[in-house]
């Protein structure tokens, strides 16, 4: 599922309509911080490139069994070798 813009995937979380959202890490850092009503999210960083672009999956706070799930996950990916293939399928650095 696509946003067009950050707000609108980050109400969906708060609403209860998803489990994570997945962005840019200074954008979800930056609107997280600046947003009051957004502070009880928890914003989990990783990389997905050799230049080391970070992006974020934001969770509500609290939920750490989702946390632990996208990290072992991500992880899984990594080394089975998973990301690398999909990087190179969809041309991204």
């Amino acid at each position: 599922m696509g946003y067009d813009e950050i707000p609108l995937p980050v109400e969906d979380l708060i609403n209860g309509n998803l489990y994570a959202v997945v962005c840019d890490s200074l954008i979800a850092s930056d609107f997280v911080l600046a947003n009051k009503k957004y502070q009880n999210l928890l914003v989990v960083t990783g990389t997905v490139s050799e230049e080391n672009k970070e992006i974020a999956i934001a969770v509500t706070k609290g939920n750490s069994e989702l946390v632990t799930l996208i990290n072992d996950c991500l992880e899984k990916l990594e080394k089975n070798g998973k990301i690398a293939e999909l990087k190179q399928k969809y041309n991204i650095l």
